[in-house]
């Protein structure tokens, strides 16, 4: 089974989220991992730290990722769906 790429943030706007299915729950962890490694990888690098160079990028991920953050682990709490509710522990784990 084949899921279609997630849009650039999973949440809508300011609503929470609540069509995702276990597997779309997976890859958007996946992605929050590897967009926060690239970050911290990116600011890790940098050989003239600055603060536009390493408190900017930290802070506008921390920033971005927050709503999808929240999206992936808060289902956990409200599905009806006990697929998507383990699948949001498991992000939650994953992501902690």
């Amino acid at each position: 089974m084949t899921t279609a790429p997630l849009p650039q943030t999973a949440a809508k706007g300011t609503v929470l989220n609540f069509s995702l299915t276990p597997p779309e729950i997976g890859q958007l962890v996946d992605t929050l991992i590897a967009r926060g490694k690239k970050i911290q990888d990116d600011v890790a690098a940098q050989t003239n730290p600055t603060f536009e160079s390493v408190i900017v990028p930290l802070a506008m991920r921390e920033n971005n990722q927050g709503a999808d953050y929240s999206v992936a682990t808060f289902l956990q709490n409200v599905s009806t769906d006990k697929e998507i509710r383990d699948a949001s522990t498991a992000a939650e784990e994953k992501l902690d």
